[in-house]
């Protein structure tokens, strides 16, 4: 394995390891980075900050979960399958007890389903989890804010939604009458110290993180403890329902980017980080980025040693004769979810233009053209919208009309 120039199963120790990674940092421009590298059984640490100056304690670093937080809750719920207290296949409603409408709304959903965002449960209009008045998961409450309308049926289609981990959390608090936050602690599913004494149960959330923070030594470690178990996590991988610039599918709680490599990503406003690792390869990677956006300085740090991690190449761009063999009316309407609604509208120009209305003025998008590429897809002009910077249509089936909007991450469901 090389990158940079050098070989990285070839180097002595961690020190060396670490010294040639910092060196590749600062050739690469890479600041305020910090980063955890795995291979075959050696760990190395390499911080640096925003002038490219090595700092100490790397692998004492703070990154914070965000969505991270989904591939520790998914391992929670494969630990309770290990136990017998979950089985995969198993239906929510016939795994703890629910009232009414809850039972109803959530009929028909597996485990796995939670896991693999293919539940079809539109929870868009939710910020957080709604909790109890003790500081538990109130799962009731959630099937009380969801939308009624669901994106798909269970099992159908993939979108990516906080509704899954939320109610695998506040599933697992049930079985085992612990909070979220004492089962990772008690598990050993993550190592919450130092700083756990300022973590709270209703601070801590199983999709988002909240307040969860740990360091760059006990991601890797959490990763280290997926090269050679839990495996159910990787097993029947879920296509995604269009193209992605990244991932390939979903697995259990993680995302599949292909060539062996699984992982998760977290965006949060003051922070960017990701896991990525390799079982085959027994490689594993944390990084985080403030500064470049973790993905990208992923892309420029190992985009050498591995080019799947900077093939970010879209769909070709449809010339203009073959644009005009487009049915426009194919795909123009609206198309929903509980929070917002796109308008996808044909132009008299022989083109096609999309707006969005929302709950609010922040989901206001004004009408932007749309330059027609392969495979359904679109790309809005001008591109200054980060949850668009693409928009593909989806059939159901293999006639002309289309279900679904696709954005890369979730799904819009037609009128």
């Amino acid at each position: 394995m090389t990158a940079n120039g050098f070989d990285l199963g070839s180097l002595e120790n961690e020190r060396d390891m670490a010294a040639r990674l910092s060196d590749a940092a600062i050739q690469s421009g890479c600041s305020n980075v910090s980063l955890g590298l795995l291979i075959r059984g050696r760990h190395c640490f390499v911080a640096l900050d925003d002038r490219l100056r090595p700092i100490e304690d790397a692998a004492g670093q703070p990154v914070r979960a965000g969505c991270l937080a989904k591939p520790l809750t998914a391992t929670l719920v494969a630990t309770a399958v290990e136990e017998k207290q979950l089985d995969w296949a198993a239906h929510v409603s016939e795994t703890v007890s629910l009232d009414g409408d809850c039972g109803r709304i959530l009929s028909g959903i597996s485990i796995r389903q939670l896991l693999n965002h293919t539940h079809g449960l539109d929870a868009s209009a939710l910020e957080r989890m709604p909790r109890t008045d003790t500081g538990r998961l109130d799962i009731s409450e959630l099937c009380n804010q969801l939308a009624p309308l669901p994106i798909s049926t269970p099992g159908r289609l993939h979108s990516y939604t906080n509704a899954g981990a939320w109610i695998a959390g506040a599933l697992l608090e049930s079985i085992y009458g612990k909070s979220y936050l004492q089962l990772l602690s008690e598990k050993r599913i993550a190592d919450l110290k130092p700083g756990a004494a300022e973590l709270h149960d209703d601070r801590v959330c199983p999709a988002t993180g909240e307040a969860l923070t740990l360091t760059l030594a006990s991601w890797l470690l959490f990763l280290e403890s997926h090269l050679h178990s839990h495996a159910s996590l990787r097993a029947d991988p879920v296509s995604l329902p269009g193209w992605s610039p990244t991932e390939q599918a979903a697995c259990g709680g993680w995302k599949s980017y292909g060539s062996g490599w699984f992982g998760h990503n977290a965006d949060l406003p003051e922070s960017s980080a990701l896991l990525r690792f390799n079982p085959e390869r027994e490689v594993a990677i944390v990084l985080s980025s403030p500064g470049h956006g973790a993905f990208f300085a992923l892309a420029m740090l190992f985009g050498a040693l591995l080019p799947e991690f900077a093939n970010l190449r879209p769909p070709r761009l449809l010339k203009p004769q073959e644009c005009t063999q487009l049915e426009l009316a194919a795909y123009a309407g609206a198309y929903s979810r509980s929070r917002d609604t796109v308008q996808v509208d044909a132009t008299e120009r022989g083109t096609l233009s999309f707006s969005m209305r929302g709950r609010s003025v922040e989901r206001e998008i004004a009408p932007h053209a749309l330059r027609a590429a392969e495979h359904r897809l679109f790309i809005p002009e001008p591109r200054d919208i980060p949850e668009f910077a693409f928009l593909q249509f989806v059939a159901s089936s293999e006639s002309q009309s289309f279900d679904y909007l696709w954005n890369g991450k979730q799904l819009w469901r037609r009128r």
